[in-house]
């Protein structure tokens, strides 16, 4: 069999999540982009001065968290149900849950580099992991009832 005459996977648009739900990782994005920058051009030159130092570490983590993995999440709720066929379970609350997950323990991790203060990763560690624990675990199961 040719690659090109391999079956194909008809789109579903029926399964698409509301335009809500992706939409407000794509929202949040900006924002945590705007606030790294906001924070690099409030501390100058000094906050890259080695790639260890606190503040680059909570500028990357603004990005690659608050950005990066936003984008990604929000993108893969709407893609999820339309190209693979893979209903996430009850995807308005995980949604909501992850977001928030996410939202705020890049705003802990952020503020734990920035200030220095070791007490903060804690919390940052616990929501993150389980905003993701949790997005994982609903495409699983997703996965498993397709």
């Amino acid at each position: 069999m040719k690659p090109l005459d391999a079956p194909r996977r008809a789109l579903s648009f029926d399964d698409n999540p509301p335009l809500s739900l992706p939409l407000r990782f794509f929202l949040s994005a900006p924002l945590f982009a705007a606030l790294a920058a906001a924070l690099l051009a409030w501390q100058g030159p000094d906050a890259l001065i080695s790639r260890w130092s606190p503040h680059t570490l909570a500028l990357t983590h603004l990005m690659v968290l608050g950005c990066l993995s936003m984008t990604m999440i929000g993108a893969l709720m709407q893609i999820l149900p339309v190209v693979a066929g893979i209903a996430v379970p009850r995807a308005g609350a995980v949604g909501a849950a992850v977001h928030a997950g996410l939202c705020a323990g890049t705003l802990l991790l952020a503020s734990a580099f920035w200030l220095e203060q070791t007490w903060l990763f804690r919390g940052a560690m616990a929501l993150l992991l389980a905003a993701l624990l949790l997005f994982l675990g609903a495409c699983t199961v997703g996965m498993w009832r397709q």
